[in-house]
């Protein structure tokens, strides 16, 4: 094939819009002579057409070269092809080939593909592509299976939900009151690398790194609608914060440090105190923090108690929906994550045989964090969540397709609601032509060997008059409807149809044309993927008002019932050691690691915490951790708070 043709011929240059324009002039009054002087239509063509018993062919080919399909039919191709990417399992090059061979071979469409790898050429690959413009050769972003299913239409609903409620309190108007925290990993070697010149056909090309794996830190980062961001807090893996780890951090940057490196609910607690002294939220500007459903944010409650006391509305996001709802996510992460990388890299040719340490984080990630903390950032993020300005209908249905496709809620689909590709609209059979069969029923296979004309099992015959014979001999020594994947060389898994609908949309058929008789979904059916379920038998997480009172007084009871557990325990362990004698049971105890809860007795009323319920008036201190009983007020007795 010539794939850079350059036409010759001057046949057919005109319009199909122009010809019916000329056709009508000529209906109208005007002669054929001006008609198609005045429309550029050959005068000869227009005098053929005008004898023509209705509409013009508008697919009519010139030559003796025809594409395999209509283009009825290669337009049901492209939405097979895009319903397939919006829910994440893509067609590859190869498997697309493969599909338009079975697709020919099971229609019965006269075709020049191989018979012998069962792929149409690359060739026509490559015309498929230049006649739709639309589609386009791209690299997909790793998406996990649990984003997929998060990421769905009601839990998305639900947080608005909450979102909603909460604005319509009144008490956020303003874009400063909107603030979102996240934590992200900061590692010693590039997570991306930049490309670089190098000769051409060489098969590996280097670049110099740090180590094979680096040391992990965190940098826990705050932004607001209006386009400010919170100094950052940097944890890292070591207990003792030194000077050399403090060295070119970002102007108010505050430090905390575990031997993991990773948040905890004490250095949450921290950093929000950092928060409220630079957002000094108040009862006539309050406001709404926004994060992430992490145990160090949602099973936190001296958190929630402090954000209670200080005007601040916290509302986690949706499991598994953080690349789509969170603001820091869309839009700051990725160029942060870049720049970080571009900054060592110039670290590591400025300094060479020298690796990156844990002492140079603060100064590469500052440079990085400069760069990447402008205002844009900040408030694309909020407007691409439909945060700020507030859009419950930010995303389309199309967006949850990836959901759609794993049965994780039942009620996914509304009524008002359209499905993501409604069927194809029924077509009259013109004269001369086979009529389309019914669509299969629950109980028959979709790929079962019937054959599409006549509703009967097929049978080898002779070859037609017209009809290749290499392609009758092919047909005939396999059946048609059973299809045989050429990568894995397994025939596909029937599926059945759900409900009578087809998955695709291919649009209004054009009259007097049909698109296939087997469809591209029956051949090779969009997936669906059955929910997973929690061994642990744990709930399913969701949006939440953490500052609500149902959630706190939930945590509150959900952590007593927890301590309350351990001293019931630790009262049996004290019960087990009857002498002062039995060291091997002391000893077998001190190994356990299980400390003695003390129990919390009431000196007014002589109340004991370990006869806790969930309507107990037992609070929890924050400062001394105790639980005291608020029989006469709410302040600790201990600490007189």
């Amino acid at each position: 094939m010539v794939r850079n043709y350059k036409r010759i011929s001057v046949r057919k240059s005109w319009s199909q819009e122009a010809l019916t324009a000329a056709i009508e002039a000529v209906q109208a009054g005007s002669t054929v002579n001006r008609a198609a002087l005045s429309h550029g239509v050959p005068r000869p063509t227009l005098r053929k057409y005008l004898l023509l018993v209705g509409p013009p062919d508008e697919n009519r080919n010139l030559g003796r070269f025809k594409p395999v399909f209509t283009a009825q039919q290669e337009r049901e191709l492209v939405d097979y092809i895009l319903a397939m990417e919006v829910t994440l399992y893509g067609v590859t090059s190869l498997e697309m080939r493969s599909l338009a061979y079975q697709l020919a071979t099971i229609n019965r469409i006269d075709h020049p593909f191989d018979n012998g790898t069962e792929l149409a050429g690359k060739d026509w690959l490559y015309g498929f592509r230049m006649r739709h413009p639309e589609l386009s050769l791209r690299a997909p972003e790793a998406t996990s299976a649990a984003r997929a299913q998060g990421f769905n239409k009601v839990a998305v609903d639900q947080f608005y939900d909450i979102v909603e409620a909460a604005l319509s309190t009144g008490k956020f108007r303003k874009p400063s009151q909107f603030k979102n925290v996240d934590e992200t990993c900061v590692v010693t070697v590039q997570s991306k690398r930049s490309k670089i010149l190098a000769l051409k056909g060489r098969r590996q090309v280097g670049a110099i790194t740090s180590a094979e794996r680096g040391v992990l830190s965190t940098a826990c980062i705050s932004s607001s609608a209006c386009g400010q961001y919170l100094p950052p807090m940097l944890i890292f893996p070591r207990c003792r914060i030194t000077e050399h780890l403090k060295r070119g951090a970002p102007p108010g940057t505050v430090f905390a440090g575990n031997p993991t490196g990773w948040m905890t609910v004490d250095i949450f607690i921290k950093w929000f105190d950092h928060f409220l002294a630079h957002t000094k939220p108040s009862a006539e500007d309050p406001v709404i923090l926004f994060l992430d459903g992490h145990a160090s944010h949602t099973k936190n409650l001296a958190f929630i108690e402090k954000a209670r006391a200080n005007h601040v509305t916290v509302i986690s996001f949706p499991p598994h929906s953080s690349h789509k709802l969170q603001p820091l996510d869309v839009s700051f992460m990725g160029p942060l994550k870049s720049n970080f990388s571009q900054v060592i890299e110039r670290y590591l040719k400025a300094n060479p045989g020298k690796a990156v340490t844990i002492n140079d984080v603060s100064e590469l990630l500052g440079d990085a964090y400069l760069r990447s903390a402008t205002p844009k950032n900040a408030i694309v993020g909020f407007d691409k969540t439909g945060l700020w300005p507030f859009n419950r209908h930010n995303f389309k249905l199309e967006d949850f397709a990836a959901a759609k496709a794993t049965d994780v809620l039942d009620n996914f689909e509304t009524d008002q609601e359209k499905p993501l590709c409604p069927p194809p609209a029924p077509v009259e059979p013109t004269p001369g032509q086979h009529p389309v069969p019914a669509e299969p029923s629950s109980k028959q296979s979709l790929l079962s060997p019937v054959d599409p004309i006549s509703g009967q099992p097929p049978v080898p015959d002779e070859p037609s008059v017209g009809q290749r014979p290499d392609l009758a001999e092919s047909t005939s020594k396999q059946t048609l409807l059973s299809p045989v994947e050429p990568i894995s060389g397994q025939p596909p898994v029937p599926v059945e149809p759900t409900s009578g609908q087809s998955l695709l949309s291919p649009g209004e058929l054009t009259p007097g044309r049909q698109g296939f008789t087997v469809s591209p979904e029956a051949i090779k059916p969009l997936p669906k993927v059955a929910g997973r379920k929690i061994a642990s038998g744990r709930r399913r997480q969701k949006a939440t008002e953490l500052t609500s009172d149902t959630y706190r007084n939930a945590l509150k009871a959900s952590e007593a019932n927890k301590e309350v557990s351990e001293i019931r325990k630790s009262k049996k362990r004290l019960a087990k050691v009857t002498s002062e004698t039995s060291t091997k049971k002391k000893k077998r105890d001190g190994k356990a690691g299980k400390e003695n809860v003390n129990d919390s007795l009431c000196a007014i009323c002589g109340a004991v915490f370990s006869n806790f319920n969930d309507d107990s008036e037992w609070e929890k201190c924050h400062t001394c951790a105790e639980w005291f009983h608020c029989c006469v007020d709410n302040s600790c007795p201990t600490c007189n708070v």
